[in-house]
Protein backbone atom coordinates (compact mmCIF):
# COMPACT_ATOMS: atom_id res chain seq x y z
CA UNK A 1 0.00 0.00 0.00
CA UNK A 2 1.08 3.59 -0.60
CA UNK A 3 1.70 5.89 2.33
CA UNK A 4 -1.24 8.15 3.22
CA UNK A 5 -1.78 10.99 5.67
CA UNK A 6 -3.85 9.72 8.59
CA UNK A 7 -5.85 11.79 11.03
CA UNK A 8 -4.95 11.85 14.73
CA UNK A 9 -7.80 9.44 15.50
CA UNK A 10 -6.68 6.83 12.97
CA UNK A 11 -4.33 4.09 14.08
CA UNK A 12 -3.23 0.92 12.30
CA UNK A 13 -3.08 -0.94 15.60
CA UNK A 14 -6.69 -0.05 16.36
CA UNK A 15 -7.77 -1.08 12.85
CA UNK A 16 -9.76 2.12 12.41
CA UNK A 17 -8.40 3.52 9.14
CA UNK A 18 -11.15 5.40 7.30
CA UNK A 19 -12.02 4.19 3.83
CA UNK A 20 -12.09 6.75 1.04
CA UNK A 21 -15.45 7.67 -0.42
CA UNK A 22 -16.06 6.30 -3.88
CA UNK A 23 -18.63 7.64 -6.27
CA UNK A 24 -19.64 7.25 -9.87
CA UNK A 25 -18.98 9.87 -12.49
CA UNK A 26 -20.44 8.57 -15.76
CA UNK A 27 -19.55 11.20 -18.33
CA UNK A 28 -18.91 11.20 -22.04
CA UNK A 29 -15.20 11.35 -21.27
CA UNK A 30 -12.96 8.33 -21.02
CA UNK A 31 -10.43 9.98 -18.69
CA UNK A 32 -12.85 10.58 -15.81
CA UNK A 33 -15.00 7.47 -16.00
CA UNK A 34 -16.48 5.82 -12.93
CA UNK A 35 -14.53 7.49 -10.07
CA UNK A 36 -12.55 10.66 -9.54
CA UNK A 37 -9.38 9.69 -7.73
CA UNK A 38 -7.37 6.50 -7.34
CA UNK A 39 -4.27 7.76 -5.57
CA UNK A 40 -3.35 7.52 -1.89
CA UNK A 41 -6.24 6.61 0.38
CA UNK A 42 -8.56 5.94 -2.61
CA UNK A 43 -6.15 3.41 -4.10
CA UNK A 44 -5.66 1.68 -0.76
CA UNK A 45 -9.41 1.58 -0.24
CA UNK A 46 -9.92 -0.16 -3.58
CA UNK A 47 -7.16 -2.64 -2.74
CA UNK A 48 -8.80 -3.32 0.64
CA UNK A 49 -12.22 -3.88 -0.94
CA UNK A 50 -10.67 -6.10 -3.61
CA UNK A 51 -8.88 -8.31 -1.08
CA UNK A 52 -12.00 -8.58 1.09
CA UNK A 53 -14.31 -9.46 -1.80
CA UNK A 54 -11.81 -11.80 -3.41
CA UNK A 55 -11.44 -13.68 -0.12
CA UNK A 56 -15.21 -14.14 0.05
CA UNK A 57 -15.51 -15.28 -3.59
CA UNK A 58 -12.67 -17.79 -3.38
CA UNK A 59 -13.89 -19.15 -0.05
CA UNK A 60 -17.47 -19.58 -1.26
CA UNK A 61 -16.26 -21.09 -4.55
CA UNK A 62 -14.23 -23.74 -2.70
CA UNK A 63 -17.13 -24.43 -0.33
CA UNK A 64 -19.59 -25.03 -3.18
CA UNK A 65 -17.17 -27.30 -5.02
CA UNK A 66 -16.63 -29.38 -1.87
CA UNK A 67 -20.39 -29.83 -1.66
CA UNK A 68 -20.24 -31.40 -5.12
CA UNK A 69 -21.70 -28.47 -7.06
CA UNK A 70 -20.56 -28.87 -10.69
CA UNK A 71 -22.14 -25.95 -12.58
CA UNK A 72 -20.28 -22.80 -13.52
CA UNK A 73 -19.93 -20.22 -10.75
CA UNK A 74 -19.64 -16.45 -10.99
CA UNK A 75 -19.46 -13.73 -8.38
CA UNK A 76 -21.51 -10.59 -8.97
CA UNK A 77 -23.58 -9.70 -12.04
CA UNK A 78 -23.71 -6.01 -11.24
CA UNK A 79 -22.34 -3.52 -13.74
CA UNK A 80 -20.03 -1.31 -11.67
CA UNK A 81 -17.20 -0.04 -13.83
CA UNK A 82 -14.27 -0.82 -11.56
CA UNK A 83 -11.41 -2.95 -12.82
CA UNK A 84 -10.71 -4.06 -9.24
CA UNK A 85 -14.25 -5.44 -8.94
CA UNK A 86 -14.11 -7.11 -12.36
CA UNK A 87 -10.75 -8.67 -11.43
CA UNK A 88 -12.44 -10.47 -8.51
CA UNK A 89 -14.89 -12.09 -10.94
CA UNK A 90 -12.11 -12.93 -13.41
CA UNK A 91 -10.89 -15.63 -11.02
CA UNK A 92 -14.18 -17.53 -11.28
CA UNK A 93 -15.80 -19.52 -14.11
CA UNK A 94 -17.56 -16.85 -16.17
CA UNK A 95 -18.41 -13.15 -16.26
CA UNK A 96 -22.01 -11.98 -15.90
CA UNK A 97 -22.97 -8.30 -16.39
CA UNK A 98 -26.07 -6.12 -16.80
CA UNK A 99 -26.68 -3.10 -19.03
CA UNK A 100 -29.54 -0.66 -19.46
CA UNK A 101 -29.87 2.48 -21.51
CA UNK A 102 -31.84 5.45 -20.15
CA UNK A 103 -32.85 3.45 -17.10
CA UNK A 104 -35.47 5.49 -15.23
CA UNK A 105 -35.18 7.06 -11.81
CA UNK A 106 -37.51 4.90 -9.74
CA UNK A 107 -36.58 6.33 -6.33
CA UNK A 108 -40.24 7.34 -5.96
CA UNK A 109 -41.36 3.75 -6.57
CA UNK A 110 -41.57 1.23 -9.41
CA UNK A 111 -45.05 2.28 -10.53
CA UNK A 112 -45.18 3.98 -13.93
CA UNK A 113 -46.78 7.08 -12.41
CA UNK A 114 -43.73 7.67 -10.19
CA UNK A 115 -40.73 7.11 -12.48
CA UNK A 116 -38.67 9.78 -14.24
CA UNK A 117 -36.65 9.20 -17.41
CA UNK A 118 -34.86 11.18 -20.13
CA UNK A 119 -36.51 9.61 -23.19
CA UNK A 120 -33.23 9.51 -25.09
CA UNK A 121 -32.68 7.66 -28.37
CA UNK A 122 -29.74 5.28 -27.91
CA UNK A 123 -28.99 5.32 -31.63
CA UNK A 124 -27.64 8.87 -31.24
CA UNK A 125 -25.29 7.80 -28.42
CA UNK A 126 -21.78 6.42 -28.57
CA UNK A 127 -21.87 5.99 -24.79
CA UNK A 128 -24.38 3.17 -25.15
CA UNK A 129 -25.26 -0.34 -23.95
CA UNK A 130 -22.65 -2.01 -26.16
CA UNK A 131 -19.85 0.33 -25.18
CA UNK A 132 -20.75 0.04 -21.50
CA UNK A 133 -20.58 -3.74 -21.28
CA UNK A 134 -18.06 -4.75 -23.99
CA UNK A 135 -14.98 -3.84 -21.92
CA UNK A 136 -16.12 -6.23 -19.19
CA UNK A 137 -15.37 -9.32 -21.28
CA UNK A 138 -12.37 -11.27 -20.01
CA UNK A 139 -10.29 -13.15 -22.53
CA UNK A 140 -10.81 -16.89 -22.20
CA UNK A 141 -13.92 -16.73 -19.98
CA UNK A 142 -17.56 -17.21 -21.04
CA UNK A 143 -19.48 -13.93 -21.05
CA UNK A 144 -23.15 -13.62 -20.09
CA UNK A 145 -25.36 -10.50 -20.16
CA UNK A 146 -28.18 -11.64 -17.90
CA UNK A 147 -30.07 -8.32 -17.90
CA UNK A 148 -30.44 -5.75 -20.67
CA UNK A 149 -33.21 -3.49 -21.90
CA UNK A 150 -34.44 0.02 -22.63
CA UNK A 151 -37.29 0.68 -20.25
CA UNK A 152 -40.84 1.71 -21.10
CA UNK A 153 -42.10 4.43 -21.57
CA UNK A 154 -38.98 5.49 -23.49
CA UNK A 155 -40.36 6.03 -27.01
CA UNK A 156 -37.15 4.95 -28.78
CA UNK A 157 -36.66 1.34 -27.75
CA UNK A 158 -38.23 -0.98 -30.31
CA UNK A 159 -34.87 -1.83 -31.91
CA UNK A 160 -33.09 -3.01 -28.75
CA UNK A 161 -33.49 -6.82 -29.23
CA UNK A 162 -31.97 -6.61 -32.71
CA UNK A 163 -29.20 -4.26 -31.63
CA UNK A 164 -28.16 -6.42 -28.67
CA UNK A 165 -28.25 -9.72 -30.59
CA UNK A 166 -26.27 -8.30 -33.52
CA UNK A 167 -23.46 -6.93 -31.38
CA UNK A 168 -23.53 -9.99 -29.10
CA UNK A 169 -22.66 -12.06 -32.17
CA UNK A 170 -20.04 -9.57 -33.28
CA UNK A 171 -18.45 -9.70 -29.83
CA UNK A 172 -18.88 -13.45 -29.31
CA UNK A 173 -20.93 -13.16 -26.11
CA UNK A 174 -22.13 -16.54 -24.89
CA UNK A 175 -25.62 -15.85 -23.51
CA UNK A 176 -28.18 -13.02 -23.46
CA UNK A 177 -31.28 -12.53 -21.32
CA UNK A 178 -33.65 -9.62 -21.86
CA UNK A 179 -35.06 -8.46 -18.53
CA UNK A 180 -37.78 -9.09 -17.58
CA UNK A 181 -40.72 -11.49 -17.99
CA UNK A 182 -42.84 -10.92 -14.90
CA UNK A 183 -46.19 -12.37 -15.97
CA UNK A 184 -47.35 -15.78 -17.17
CA UNK A 185 -50.10 -14.38 -19.41
CA UNK A 186 -50.67 -11.47 -21.78
CA UNK A 187 -51.29 -8.16 -20.06
CA UNK A 188 -53.88 -5.74 -21.48
CA UNK A 189 -51.75 -2.69 -20.59
CA UNK A 190 -48.31 -1.53 -19.47
CA UNK A 191 -48.16 -1.30 -15.69
CA UNK A 192 -44.42 -1.63 -15.12
CA UNK A 193 -41.39 -0.29 -16.98
CA UNK A 194 -39.22 -3.37 -17.59
CA UNK A 195 -41.68 -6.20 -18.27
CA UNK A 196 -40.97 -7.30 -21.84
CA UNK A 197 -43.91 -9.71 -21.75
CA UNK A 198 -46.21 -6.67 -21.94
CA UNK A 199 -44.63 -5.31 -25.12
CA UNK A 200 -45.98 -6.49 -28.50
CA UNK A 201 -43.51 -4.28 -30.36
CA UNK A 202 -40.42 -5.58 -28.56
CA UNK A 203 -41.55 -9.19 -28.89
CA UNK A 204 -41.97 -8.78 -32.65
CA UNK A 205 -38.27 -7.94 -32.86
CA UNK A 206 -37.38 -11.28 -31.36
CA UNK A 207 -37.85 -12.85 -34.79
CA UNK A 208 -34.76 -11.23 -36.37
CA UNK A 209 -32.97 -11.10 -32.99
CA UNK A 210 -33.34 -14.83 -32.37
CA UNK A 211 -32.26 -15.82 -35.89
CA UNK A 212 -29.28 -13.46 -35.68
CA UNK A 213 -28.15 -14.94 -32.39
CA UNK A 214 -29.03 -18.64 -32.67
CA UNK A 215 -28.43 -19.10 -36.39
CA UNK A 216 -25.39 -16.83 -36.63
CA UNK A 217 -26.95 -14.49 -39.19
CA UNK A 218 -24.46 -11.82 -38.06
CA UNK A 219 -20.83 -12.91 -38.24
CA UNK A 220 -18.29 -12.63 -35.41
CA UNK A 221 -15.79 -9.81 -35.72
CA UNK A 222 -12.67 -10.44 -37.76
CA UNK A 223 -10.40 -8.67 -35.27
CA UNK A 224 -9.96 -8.77 -31.50
CA UNK A 225 -8.43 -5.98 -29.43
CA UNK A 226 -7.16 -7.15 -26.02
CA UNK A 227 -5.87 -4.76 -23.38
CA UNK A 228 -3.73 -6.16 -20.57
CA UNK A 229 -4.64 -4.34 -17.38
CA UNK A 230 -1.99 -4.08 -14.66
CA UNK A 231 -1.99 -2.72 -11.11
CA UNK A 232 -1.33 0.78 -12.42
CA UNK A 233 -4.85 0.79 -13.87
CA UNK A 234 -6.59 -1.48 -11.41
CA UNK A 235 -5.73 0.45 -8.26
CA UNK A 236 -3.60 3.51 -8.93
CA UNK A 237 -4.89 5.14 -12.10
CA UNK A 238 -5.75 8.74 -11.27
CA UNK A 239 -9.23 9.98 -12.27
CA UNK A 240 -10.52 6.68 -13.65
CA UNK A 241 -11.16 3.29 -12.10
CA UNK A 242 -11.98 1.51 -15.36
CA UNK A 243 -10.06 1.12 -18.60
CA UNK A 244 -12.12 0.91 -21.79
CA UNK A 245 -10.55 -1.38 -24.38
CA UNK A 246 -9.24 0.61 -27.31
CA UNK A 247 -9.90 3.84 -25.40
CA UNK A 248 -12.61 4.93 -27.85
CA UNK A 249 -16.39 4.81 -27.69
CA UNK A 250 -16.60 3.23 -31.15
CA UNK A 251 -14.17 0.33 -30.51
CA UNK A 252 -16.73 -2.38 -29.54
CA UNK A 253 -18.93 -1.44 -32.50
CA UNK A 254 -16.03 -2.34 -34.81
CA UNK A 255 -14.29 -5.43 -33.44
CA UNK A 256 -14.30 -7.82 -30.53
CA UNK A 257 -12.87 -6.41 -27.30
CA UNK A 258 -11.57 -8.16 -24.20
CA UNK A 259 -9.31 -7.69 -21.21
CA UNK A 260 -6.56 -9.64 -19.54
CA UNK A 261 -5.44 -8.85 -16.01
CA UNK A 262 -1.71 -8.84 -15.37
CA UNK A 263 -1.11 -8.51 -11.64
CA UNK A 264 2.16 -6.84 -10.58
CA UNK A 265 2.86 -5.86 -14.19
CA UNK A 266 2.37 -2.58 -16.05
CA UNK A 267 -0.60 -2.31 -18.38
CA UNK A 268 -0.12 -3.09 -22.07
CA UNK A 269 -2.55 -1.73 -24.65
CA UNK A 270 -3.08 -2.68 -28.30
CA UNK A 271 -3.52 1.00 -29.02
CA UNK A 272 -1.81 0.98 -32.41
CA UNK A 273 -4.03 -1.84 -33.67
CA UNK A 274 -7.12 -0.23 -32.13
CA UNK A 275 -6.37 3.16 -33.68
CA UNK A 276 -5.94 1.63 -37.12
CA UNK A 277 -9.31 -0.12 -36.90
CA UNK A 278 -11.02 3.03 -35.63
CA UNK A 279 -9.55 5.09 -38.44
CA UNK A 280 -10.74 2.54 -41.02
CA UNK A 281 -14.27 1.87 -39.75
CA UNK A 282 -15.30 5.00 -37.82
CA UNK A 283 -16.20 7.86 -40.16
CA UNK A 284 -16.30 10.74 -37.68
CA UNK A 285 -17.36 13.27 -40.31
CA UNK A 286 -20.45 11.21 -41.17
CA UNK A 287 -20.85 10.04 -37.56
CA UNK A 288 -20.99 6.45 -38.73
CA UNK A 289 -19.39 3.32 -37.29
CA UNK A 290 -19.15 0.14 -39.36
CA UNK A 291 -18.28 -3.29 -37.99
CA UNK A 292 -15.12 -4.86 -39.40
CA UNK A 293 -17.37 -7.46 -41.06
CA UNK A 294 -19.21 -4.55 -42.73
CA UNK A 295 -22.54 -6.20 -41.81
CA UNK A 296 -23.58 -3.68 -39.13
CA UNK A 297 -23.60 0.10 -39.49
CA UNK A 298 -24.44 2.44 -36.60
CA UNK A 299 -25.22 5.93 -37.90
CA UNK A 300 -25.21 7.98 -34.70
CA UNK A 301 -25.59 11.19 -36.69
CA UNK A 302 -29.01 10.25 -38.06
CA UNK A 303 -29.87 7.74 -35.34
CA UNK A 304 -30.16 4.66 -37.58
CA UNK A 305 -29.01 1.04 -37.21
CA UNK A 306 -28.46 -0.92 -40.44
CA UNK A 307 -27.97 -4.68 -40.68
CA UNK A 308 -27.09 -6.11 -44.07
CA UNK A 309 -26.23 -9.82 -44.14
CA UNK A 310 -27.23 -12.57 -46.56
CA UNK A 311 -30.03 -13.83 -44.27
CA UNK A 312 -31.27 -10.75 -42.39
CA UNK A 313 -31.55 -7.20 -43.72
CA UNK A 314 -33.22 -4.05 -42.53
CA UNK A 315 -32.93 -0.85 -40.55
CA UNK A 316 -34.20 0.70 -37.35
CA UNK A 317 -34.39 4.19 -35.94
CA UNK A 318 -35.12 7.47 -37.70
CA UNK A 319 -35.65 5.87 -41.10
CA UNK A 320 -38.64 7.98 -42.14
CA UNK A 321 -38.03 9.77 -45.46
CA UNK A 322 -34.80 7.78 -45.98
CA UNK A 323 -34.35 5.60 -49.05
CA UNK A 324 -32.64 2.56 -47.59
CA UNK A 325 -30.92 0.34 -50.11
CA UNK A 326 -29.31 -2.86 -48.87
CA UNK A 327 -27.95 -5.85 -50.77
CA UNK A 328 -31.31 -7.49 -51.46
CA UNK A 329 -34.02 -5.14 -50.16
CA UNK A 330 -35.00 -1.49 -50.38
CA UNK A 331 -37.15 0.39 -47.85
CA UNK A 332 -38.95 3.72 -47.95
CA UNK A 333 -40.80 4.41 -44.70
CA UNK A 334 -43.36 7.10 -44.01
CA UNK A 335 -43.19 6.28 -40.30
CA UNK A 336 -40.49 8.49 -38.81
CA UNK A 337 -39.18 6.11 -36.12
CA UNK A 338 -39.59 2.36 -36.56
CA UNK A 339 -37.84 -0.97 -37.07
CA UNK A 340 -38.20 -2.96 -40.33
CA UNK A 341 -36.33 -6.23 -40.93
CA UNK A 342 -36.69 -9.15 -43.31
CA UNK A 343 -35.39 -12.45 -41.95
CA UNK A 344 -34.86 -15.72 -43.80
CA UNK A 345 -36.60 -18.56 -41.96
CA UNK A 346 -35.18 -21.45 -44.02
CA UNK A 347 -31.50 -20.56 -43.69
CA UNK A 348 -31.16 -19.58 -47.32
CA UNK A 349 -29.98 -16.08 -48.35
CA UNK A 350 -32.84 -13.62 -48.77
CA UNK A 351 -32.37 -13.47 -52.53
CA UNK A 352 -33.04 -17.24 -52.71
CA UNK A 353 -35.12 -17.92 -49.60
CA UNK A 354 -38.55 -19.52 -50.03
CA UNK A 355 -39.78 -18.47 -46.59
CA UNK A 356 -39.13 -15.14 -44.87
CA UNK A 357 -40.67 -13.03 -42.12
CA UNK A 358 -40.99 -9.25 -42.31
CA UNK A 359 -41.26 -7.56 -38.92
CA UNK A 360 -42.32 -3.92 -38.71
CA UNK A 361 -42.89 -2.13 -35.40
CA UNK A 362 -42.75 1.38 -33.97
CA UNK A 363 -43.93 3.10 -30.80
CA UNK A 364 -46.47 1.69 -28.36
CA UNK A 365 -48.41 3.05 -25.39
CA UNK A 366 -51.45 2.52 -23.20
CA UNK A 367 -54.76 3.95 -24.36
CA UNK A 368 -55.10 7.48 -23.04
CA UNK A 369 -51.48 7.61 -21.86
CA UNK A 370 -50.08 11.14 -21.63
CA UNK A 371 -46.48 12.34 -21.31
CA UNK A 372 -45.52 15.57 -19.59
CA UNK A 373 -44.32 18.44 -21.80
CA UNK A 374 -40.72 17.19 -21.89
CA UNK A 375 -41.69 13.51 -22.31
CA UNK A 376 -39.72 12.67 -19.16
CA UNK A 377 -42.64 11.49 -17.01
CA UNK A 378 -46.25 10.39 -17.41
CA UNK A 379 -49.15 12.68 -16.56
CA UNK A 380 -51.53 9.77 -17.08
CA UNK A 381 -50.50 6.09 -17.18
CA UNK A 382 -53.55 5.26 -19.27
CA UNK A 383 -55.63 2.12 -19.51
CA UNK A 384 -56.02 -0.95 -21.70
CA UNK A 385 -55.70 -1.80 -24.51
CA UNK A 386 -52.13 -1.19 -25.65
CA UNK A 387 -52.02 1.00 -28.76
CA UNK A 388 -49.41 0.35 -31.48
CA UNK A 389 -48.26 2.99 -33.95
CA UNK A 390 -48.78 1.86 -37.54
CA UNK A 391 -45.75 1.34 -39.77
CA UNK A 392 -46.34 2.72 -43.25
CA UNK A 393 -43.65 1.70 -45.75
CA UNK A 394 -42.92 0.49 -49.26
CA UNK A 395 -40.52 -2.43 -49.58
CA UNK A 396 -38.79 -4.03 -52.56
CA UNK A 397 -37.20 -7.48 -52.39
CA UNK A 398 -34.64 -8.19 -55.11
CA UNK A 399 -35.32 -11.92 -55.13
CA UNK A 400 -34.31 -14.37 -57.83
CA UNK A 401 -38.05 -15.15 -58.15
CA UNK A 402 -39.28 -11.68 -57.31
CA UNK A 403 -42.45 -12.07 -59.39
CA UNK A 404 -43.57 -15.12 -57.40
CA UNK A 405 -43.62 -13.50 -53.97
CA UNK A 406 -46.75 -13.82 -51.82
CA UNK A 407 -46.99 -11.74 -48.65
CA UNK A 408 -49.43 -12.67 -45.88
CA UNK A 409 -50.10 -10.39 -42.89
CA UNK A 410 -50.14 -12.47 -39.69
CA UNK A 411 -52.05 -12.00 -36.48
CA UNK A 412 -50.41 -12.03 -33.04
CA UNK A 413 -50.68 -15.83 -32.92
CA UNK A 414 -48.88 -16.23 -36.26
CA UNK A 415 -51.98 -17.14 -38.22
CA UNK A 416 -52.58 -15.72 -41.67
CA UNK A 417 -55.16 -13.00 -42.11
CA UNK A 418 -57.50 -12.96 -45.07
CA UNK A 419 -55.53 -10.38 -47.05
CA UNK A 420 -52.77 -11.37 -49.44
CA UNK A 421 -50.23 -9.01 -50.99
CA UNK A 422 -48.83 -10.07 -54.35
CA UNK A 423 -46.97 -6.94 -55.41
CA UNK A 424 -43.21 -6.33 -55.40
CA UNK A 425 -42.48 -3.64 -54.36
CA UNK A 426 -45.31 -3.90 -51.84
CA UNK A 427 -46.76 -1.58 -49.22
CA UNK A 428 -47.49 -2.26 -45.56
CA UNK A 429 -49.81 -0.05 -43.54
CA UNK A 430 -52.18 0.15 -40.63
CA UNK A 431 -54.98 -1.46 -42.58
CA UNK A 432 -53.34 -4.86 -42.04
CA UNK A 433 -53.01 -4.37 -38.25
CA UNK A 434 -49.95 -6.59 -38.21
CA UNK A 435 -46.41 -6.65 -36.82
CA UNK A 436 -45.52 -9.73 -38.86
CA UNK A 437 -45.73 -10.58 -42.56
CA UNK A 438 -45.00 -14.03 -43.95
CA UNK A 439 -43.22 -13.92 -47.32
CA UNK A 440 -43.31 -17.04 -49.47
CA UNK A 441 -42.28 -18.08 -52.97
CA UNK A 442 -45.42 -19.59 -54.54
Amino acid sequence: MKQIDMSDEENLGKVNIRCAKTYFNYKNRLDVYASSDSSGRAADTKLFYYELQNKYYSGMYDFLRKLGYKALITGSNHWEQHDAELLCNAGLDFIDRHCYYDNPDFSGGWELANIRFRNRNELFALNNNIFEVASMQIKGLPFFVSEWNIAFPNEYRVFVPVLMSAYANLQGWDAMLQFSFEKNKWSPKFDTFLDTSQSPALLSQWVPAAMIYYKGYVKPAKNTVVDKIGDDNIFYNKNSSFRFVGYDFSMPLISKTAKEYAADKPSEYQQEEASALIQKYHNKDRKEVKSDTEEIVWDYGKGILYIDTPCVQGAAGNIGEEHIKLNDIEIESDTSFCSIFITSMDGEPIKKSKKMILTAAAREMNSGMEYNMGHTALRDVGTSPIILENVEAEILINHSNKNKLSIYPLDSAGKRKEEKIADNPFKISGKYESLYYEILIE
